[in-house]
């Protein structure tokens, strides 16, 4: 039986909103965060999260920077699909700070350039899936994700979890509760990190579950991937504790 969903209209308290979009937003930013290659910085402090940008406009001069090294690669190899695929990835972080819509038309003409260069069997077809539930275009998500599978070069454990956990997204997002908890679980054995947690949280908040939503923030704190994602999470166990009437707790987080 499939568990009902929560319909979020004008008429749904603000708290409840409020919870959801921050829920919701945090599996973007433990996706799109996989893709950053690792920086080194001192170890972080016990219980907190030394590393990452500062601020947002070292954020942003980031991420622009990123962008503008893959348009340089695109330039000098417009039908190489990777690198139509660095500029794509580089394009939704940006997007993730900026809400620019121009920046997610790039990545989504940057991944669908890619999939037509790419021979059989390989391809930027995560990426893609990715892109395409960003802007909540849910219908070529399952296609893209069957070619992952069918990879010529066999995908990585992180890769086969991310995959497995946007299978459960495209579950989630139609309403098929069931099918997401499934798929978000076997995305978690392969890989028990934050973002399977953000995901099982979103889970039981739609679910209207608040201590298994905190409880799940509670545990995608620890890998959490540095400052904005630690913030981030502190963020959603603060609407938790909103939406619950803890209001001190609510204001301390």
């Amino acid at each position: 039986m499939r568990a009902p969903e929560i319909a979020i209209t004008a008429k749904t308290p603000v708290w409840w909103r409020l919870l959801a979009l921050l829920v919701v937003a945090g599996v973007v930013v433990f996706a799109i965060d996989r893709w950053r290659a690792p920086a080194a910085p001192a170890p972080p402090v016990a219980g907190q999260h030394a590393y990452g940008p500062r601020s947002y406009a070292e954020a942003l001069a980031a991420t622009s920077a990123a962008v503008a090294l893959g348009r340089d690669r695109v330039a000098r190899g417009p039908h190489e699909w990777l690198n139509q695929e660095v500029l794509a990835r580089a394009l939704l972080r940006r997007a993730r700070l900026t809400g620019s819509f121009d920046d997610l038309a790039g990545a989504d003409a940057a991944v669908t350039q890619g999939l037509a260069d790419a021979p059989p069997g390989a391809g930027p077809v995560l990426t893609g899936a990715i892109a395409a539930l960003a802007v909540h275009r849910l219908a070529p998500v399952e296609g893209l994700l069957r070619r992952f599978d069918a990879a010529a070069v066999p995908n990585d454990a992180g890769d086969r979890a991310e995959a497995a956990a946007l299978y459960g997204d495209l579950a989630f997002y139609s309403g098929r509760y069931a099918d997401a908890a499934t798929a978000y679980a076997r995305g978690a054995r392969l890989e028990n990190g934050g973002s399977a947690a953000v995901r099982q949280a979103m889970l039981a908040q739609a679910r209207g579950d608040l201590a298994a939503t905190d409880t799940a923030l509670r545990r995608a704190i620890g890998p959490a991937p540095g400052r904005q994602g630690h913030a981030t999470l502190l963020l959603q166990r603060g609407g938790v504790a909103l939406a619950a009437g803890r209001w001190a707790d609510a204001t301390a987080l």
